[in-house]
């Protein structure tokens, strides 16, 4: 890669790191001057379960190209099939091709985007981020600053996980969130907004 390509790339990950989820970029009617950056997707069909090729890749990449959508475009896929969450990236044949080319001058990508966040864990990961996660909620409804918390189920979109109340503010609660290990691991991305509910429909029980 030349320099002044090196140096556009770097200045695309830091927009695209920094960027407002919130805002749609193909909402906004802005216009990339280059190519963008080139991602590559990895994917893995979960041995969880019966599941096909088709559906589940299909679903992984339509959570993975908005992420990518106006800062660039897939240019190459690392698609698993057949293997546990347990096997580490180097015992999956695509996942364990991926970092392979990252030392290639012929290398055909500048980032990598997952779809599904747990397709790229390994091992314990997942379970010992859990377990950390979850501990911090603990926390935070023992202080009082979270008054009940629990995971979706049937969700019409698997990025939207669970749902937390609190008794802070948006501001503390924003702060508060930032600070889940699941948050600061990349697992989870808080959204946070007001619910207006009428007085004493609702009632929660005080800190244990």
């Amino acid at each position: 890669m030349d320099t002044a390509r090196e140096r556009e790339v770097a200045n695309l990950l830091d927009e695209w790191t920094t960027r407002d989820r919130r805002r749609s970029p193909r909402a906004s009617g802005e216009v990339r001057r280059s190519e963008g950056l080139r991602f590559a997707f990895y994917g893995r069909m979960s041995t969880v379960e019966y599941q096909d090729r088709v559906s589940s890749r299909a679903w992984q990449r339509e959570a993975a190209d908005p992420l990518v959508a106006g800062h660039g475009a897939v240019r190459v896929e690392f698609f698993d099939e057949g293997c546990s969450r347990r096997l580490p990236w180097a015992s999956r044949p695509r996942a364990a091709a991926l970092p392979a080319e990252l030392s290639s001058p012929e290398r055909r990508f500048d980032a990598v985007v997952v779809g599904e966040y747990e397709r790229a864990f390994s091992g314990d990961e997942l379970d010992a981020l859990q377990e950390r996660h979850l501990a911090y909620l603990a926390k935070l409804r023992e202080s009082g600053a979270l008054l009940a918390s629990g995971p979706f189920d049937h969700q019409p979109d698997q990025r939207w996980r669970g749902l937390s109340i609190f008794a802070v503010g948006l501001e503390e609660a924003g702060r508060v969130m930032a600070n889940d290990p699941s948050v600061r691991a990349g697992r989870l991305e808080p959204v946070v907004f007001t619910w207006l509910v009428p007085e004493g429909l609702i009632a929660f029980p005080g800190p244990r």
